[in-house]
Formats: C-alpha cells, structure tokens, sequence
C-alpha cells in the first residue's frame, strides 16, 4: 500500500472545548496535540475513475478558510459541516505536478504544472445532465454535493477521499486542472485561487464610474479585490479600511486611494469615526457605542467575513448601496439592522466559475492568468513565504500573524519531499 504524509483535520468534541478554552491566551494550541491538526502517515488516494489524475503537490497555500477551520472559528453547526466527514485531508489552493493520468484523461501529461480549481461539482462527480448551477458553469454552486460516483463533500482540502494540497498527493479530475504558465513561478502560482476568488466578486459586484467604493479587510481576498478592480478599468477612489497602519502600504500599492485604518476597538462609533471623517460625512450615534454613517459608500466589499466584519459594513453603506460578501462568515453574530431599515442589497460572492467577461465565456483562473499576461496584474508582490512541511506549525502561525511578520500568503512546500 503506497502512502503520503497528510496533514488531517480531525475534530473530536474535546479536542475542540480544550482548544476553544485555551485559545483565549495561547493561540498556539490549534496546532498543538490539543488541537484538531495532525500530520499522518495515510494511504495514498486512488483515482476514483479513469477521468482522473494523481498529483504531487508542489505547494500548498493557506487560505484564510483553512485558518478559520483549523482555529475553531466556524460554528459546529455551520452548513459547510453538513458535507464534511470526521477525518478531513485540509488543503485546496495548489500548485502541483501530475504524476499519473487516468485512461480517459485528454489533454494532460504526466509532468506537467498545474493548478486545480477545487469545486466538486456534477462533472467531476460523473452526474449527467448536471444541475442548473453546472450546466451554467457555476461549479461551485453545484446542487449535487452529496451525489455522484465520490463521497460527499464541497470541495478539495475537506474530503476524506481525495487528498489535499496539504497532502503530498491529491487527486483532480481533468475538468479541474489549468495549466501553469512557464514563465510563473509556484509562489506565485499558489496566488491563482484566492485572486480569482477576488475577481469573481468584482465581476458580481461592478462599480459605476461615479460610485464611492471600499474594500474592507488587509489580507490576500483584500487586496486582489483592489487589484482586480484597476485591473479592469475601475479609475474611481478606491478606500481601503483596514484594521492597523501595517495593512495600508500593502493595499495603496494595490491601488486603493487612501487607507482607513479603523482600528480594533469593541465601540463601533469608534471603529467607524475615522471612517465618516474620510467620507467627510457625519456619524450618528446610537445606544451602548453603536452608530452608522447615513451617506456612506455606494459599494463596499467585505473581504473579511465575520461578524463584526459584516456589522460595520452595512453601517458604513448608504441607502440602496450594495454589500459583496467576499469572506466566509459561516454562522456570526452580526446586526443586519441596516440591511432591512437601509434597503441594502447583499450579494454573496463566492469560489470561482465560468464568467461572462469579454464577449466569451472564460474560467476566472484564465482571467486572471491573461490579465497577468497583458500586464494589467502582477502577483509578485504577494508571492507567498513558504515552509517545509516539517515546519507545518510555524507556518500556520505565521499564517495566522503570530510571529510578528504577516505575510500575504503563506504556503507549505513538497517540492523536496
């Protein structure tokens, strides 16, 4: 029986109280042997049809998903558990080298670079016809998780089947892989994802000329967003409302305007103060620190996905503005108050899918790929600091900020192995 080393998520009720009760004042522990993450010696996967490809991972990004799972920040109850088994392979943005191909495999050879758009959607499942969400190219918002010829799960780093780039091997479906240009680099590469994640939401979410517009959060989905939108012609303002001073070089050289920082008080009129002054508009208070800004942007886009993330944007919306929800929130607790009372439009903006852009129909990864080809956006400012996996637990804490320097994307590296 071949097998790898896989780094697992395996929550146990226990794991998860000791963890949560101690994560107050030791962050460290999600990684510890109180934690859920353990790196396993596990059979390799087989492929599950002759549609399939086996890959080495190469590296293994990061995502800010993967942190919120392996930190416990996602309710037990949430929606996305429905689909996830006791023993997950964690691990979906990729950079990888296919090392076998199934029989019915076209247009793939061993040896090639890839990376894999993660969605498990009807195709990869083997469902015919697909559901309306697949048959439109909207992978991700598949109807079939729990269906098909593979177990059920939502996608790639939350199976118990496939691997994930956390794993030295995965498993993809042909339908999956994009080809990697020659002249990219992996720690580049490992950035396709999460910007294409960020391009989706833009092309959800399109800015008039005249809008005032706010990309709200400091990390990889952040500042992708800024990027897209000057990537494709958006020359309005752009505000970027980070939390600390650290954040905002990063998001001007992105091309945002200015940089907000809101700070990190529990008072909302405090986080939103410097907000409104930026605005040049007026804030109004309300009971126990709460308060809005009533003409604030037409458009802003939550990159963050909590709670409070989600609160203080629609506090900081005008009437009728529009909220892409770019972060994963999961089940928060959050005041939709404004939502209701403003007549705001919330739009969900997530993964990456087939988009009308340009007069043909194109896969977000080769968006970004050909505006990275035409020079309009360049991932090299972010390209991600990467560990060996022996050092898995020091890049989960650089990761997570926790060793002073946080990097826009940290990765894990298989390159050696």
């Amino acid at each position: 029986m071949a097998t790898m080393l896989s780094l697992t998520f395996e929550p146990r009720a226990w794991r998860w109280i000791a963890s949560k009760g101690f994560g107050w004042h030791w962050p460290e522990v999600y990684w510890s042997k109180l934690g859920c993450v353990r790196l396993r010696d596990v059979e390799r996967p087989a492929l599950p049809g002759q549609d399939w490809v086996l890959l080495h991972t190469r590296l293994g990004g990061i995502c800010g998903t993967d942190l919120g799972m392996v930190q416990m920040k996602h309710h037990p109850g949430s929606l996305l558990r429905a689909w996830l088994p006791r023993r997950v392979a964690l691990g979906h943005e990729n950079v990888a080298e296919i090392i076998e191909v199934g029989s019915s495999v076209t247009g793939w050879t061993v040896g090639q670079r890839v990376t894999t758009d993660s969605s498990l959607g009807c195709q990869v499942r083997g469902i015919w016809p697909p559901c309306p969400s697949c048959a439109a190219g909207l992978f991700c918002l598949c109807e079939n998780f729990d269906r098909g010829q593979v177990r059920p799960a939502v996608l790639l780093g939350a199976t118990d089947f496939a691997g994930g780039s956390w794993s030295e091997f995965f498993v993809a479906h042909q339908s999956q892989l994009h080809a990697i240009p020659e002249g990219m680099d992996d720690e580049e590469a490992v950035l396709l994802d999460p910007t294409a994640c960020a391009l989706h939401g833009v092309l959800r979410c399109w800015p008039t000329s005249e809008d005032r517009v706010a990309v709200l959060g400091g990390g990889i989905i952040a500042l992708a967003t800024i990027a897209s939108l000057r990537a494709l012609g958006f020359a309005g303002r752009i505000d970027a409302l980070v939390r600390s001073e650290g954040s905002s070089e990063r998001a001007r050289q992105a091309g945002a305007n200015r940089a907000v920082v809101m700070g990190k008080s529990r008072r909302v009129t405090q986080r939103l103060a410097p907000v409104a002054e930026a605005l040049g508009e007026r804030l109004v208070p309300g009971k126990y620190g709460n308060g809005f800004v009533p003409a604030g942007y037409d458009l802003v886009y939550d990159a963050v996905g909590t709670g409070t993330s989600l609160s203080d944007v629609t506090k900081i919306t005008r009437a009728r503005g529009t909220i892409g929800l770019l972060g994963t929130p999961q089940i928060v607790l959050a005041e939709l108050t404004p939502i209701w009372f403003r007549e705001q439009r919330l739009v969900g903006c997530y993964g990456r899918q087939i988009e009308s852009q340009g007069g043909r129909p194109r896969h977000t990864y080769e968006l970004v790929l050909d505006l990275v080809k035409e020079g309009k956006l360049s991932l090299r400012p972010w390209r991600a600091d990467v560990y060996p996996l022996q050092r898995w637990p020091e890049a989960l804490a650089a990761a997570a900020g926790l060793t002073g320097h946080r990097p826009v994307k940290t990765a894990i590296d298989f390159r050696t192995i």
